[in-house]
């Protein structure tokens, strides 16, 4: 995917796409860092496209900077149409020590262009770092599915005994309204197919699509081992 720069973003690392079909053409939802790679501030930027092949910023420039919020970088939006509005939902980094390392932030637009950020996380950890969203919640997948918002997202939490230290599962907050959430449930954590023995500590970026009454969930498989292959994995969950 080629976005031409209208931006002087010299180091920048486009990643984390969210796409919509908007209209006639496609929006895309994207992240970079805007100073020195993967360094803070990490922002959130608009492109378009006629074809879904050729795209260019719109508008060249960040969508929104990080004040307001906790966060000092805002990444991997995540963003949907629900209400008459855009929600875009975001991993939200806090600053260095801070643990948790990462919640969920969300904004909304009328637009899609101008968005007003919300000042608190939506989807928060419980900062206790032996509980499965004690260390992160991050990664959101966001989907409409009957009437309500559907919020996939990673909960990193401390391995009760063993290696890799960290335990990746997936979670699910659902909202009413798009703003508020309920408790997070684990819907999908490690199983023997990707053992921790082998260095997998779980799952990542979780990705869903709606089909009828169908909920398909992609997300990656992470591991640690350095001469292991990243293998990407679907699930599928019915109402």
């Amino acid at each position: 995917m080629a976005v031409e720069r209208h931006i002087t973003l010299d180091r920048a690392m486009w990643g984390d796409p969210s796409v919509l079909k908007v209209g006639d053409g496609y929006v895309m939802y994207l992240s970079s860092s805007t100073k020195e790679p993967f360094k803070p501030p990490i922002l959130t930027f608009r492109a378009v496209s006629s074809d879904g092949v050729r795209w260019r910023l719109d508008p060249a420039k960040p969508l929104m900077d990080a004040s307001g919020t906790p966060f000092v970088s805002i990444e991997t939006p995540s963003v949907i149409q629900f209400g008459g509005k855009f929600h875009m939902y975001y991993t939200g980094i806090h600053k260095s020590g801070h643990i948790p390392v990462m919640e969920i932030g969300h904004a909304s637009s009328v637009d899609g262009i101008n968005w007003v950020k919300d000042a608190a996380p939506v989807v928060t950890s419980s900062g206790k770092v032996s509980e499965w969203t004690g260390y992160a919640v991050a990664e959101p997948g966001a989907i409409v599915y009957k009437g309500k918002v559907y919020l996939y997202f990673v909960g990193i939490g401390a391995r009760p005994k063993g290696m890799p230290p960290q335990l990746q599962s997936i979670g699910l907050a659902i909202s009413n309204d798009g703003q508020v959430f309920d408790k997070p449930r684990v819907v999908h954590t490690q199983t023997k197919r990707y053992p921790p023995e082998a260095g997998f500590p779980g799952y990542s970026t979780p990705s869903a699509l709606v089909d009828g009454d169908t909920i398909h969930l992609f997300y990656d498989v992470v591991n640690f081992d350095k001469n292991a292959r990243s293998e990407e994995h679907t699930s599928e969950l019915q109402s």
